[in-house]
């Protein structure tokens, strides 16, 4: 469930442009560091976010002129005092008990390719894996996925990727988890079925305050060694942009 909250000025998210060339951004108790250079490419989410930009939708989108032609993105967030004014007020800089959520979304480059640090050039299409998006979501308690993979994936079996798989009914949620090895994390990865395979990848913090989620979409539902490379990348990134430096954190 999300909670609107009304903060005061002293309590509310903070857009910090720094001297290295970054943003950073503080909501929930934690912080998140992007790159400056993609600040228009980056988009603040959630179910209150759209009601910031809501005049936006009130005129057709080529009649739309700056700062309204930044959306809901960053970049919009440091030009436009009326828009950060409200995206302030979307989350609290502490910890709050009673919930609530910010999402960040990181939009796609050029050719499907993610140009954001630590999935730099990750190019998964030999695979037939299409990425979508990767959202990074602040304050927001959710179970940890791969206990509920875990759960799903009693009385599987091993595939040829070497994931532990419980897949149910064609067009149904199917998981797959990789078995923990030496220097390999348990991956879980859960797959539906809509007009292709949507696939998501999600990484959750001990405390269960930062969520890290990878879309894609594939042909089938079966698994494959791609994942791997993607969990990675995914970690690296997360590691990058967050606080979460070793990758024990996540989970």
């Amino acid at each position: 469930m999300v909670v609107a909250l009304v903060l005061s000025p002293a309590n509310a998210a903070t857009l910090q442009p720094e001297t290295d060339g970054t943003l950073s951004i503080t909501a929930f108790g934690e912080k998140l560091v992007v790159p400056r250079q993609f600040a228009a490419d980056v988009y603040v989410s959630g179910p209150n976010a759209k009601t910031c930009v809501e005049d936006d939708y009130k005129q057709p989108a080529f009649k739309l002129r700056p700062p309204a032609t930044l959306g809901n993105s960053l970049q919009r967030w440091l030009v436009d005092p009326k828009t950060a004014e409200c995206f302030e007020q979307l989350a609290p800089t502490q910890a709050a008990p009673d919930g609530g959520e910010f999402t960040l979304v990181f939009t796609l480059g050029r050719d499907g390719l993610w140009p954001y640090p630590g999935v730099a050039g990750l190019d998964l299409r030999r695979y037939g894996i299409a990425l979508e998006n990767l959202d990074i979501s602040l304050g927001q308690v959710r179970p940890a996925d791969t206990e509920t993979c875990v759960r799903m994936a009693e009385g599987g079996k091993i595939d040829s990727n070497g994931y532990l798989r419980n897949g149910l009914a064609d067009g149904m949620d199917t998981s797959f988890l990789r078995a923990a090895g030496p220097a390999t994390p348990q991956i879980c990865v859960s797959c539906q079925q809509i007009s292709l395979w949507t696939c998501y990848d999600t990484l959750t913090s001990t405390q269960d305050l930062l969520v890290v989620t990878a879309a894609w979409s594939q042909h089938t539902g079966e698994s494959s060694p791609a994942w791997g490379e993607l969990d990675a990348a995914l970690r690296r990134f997360a590691a990058q942009v967050s606080s979460y430096r070793d990758g024990e954190d996540l989970h």
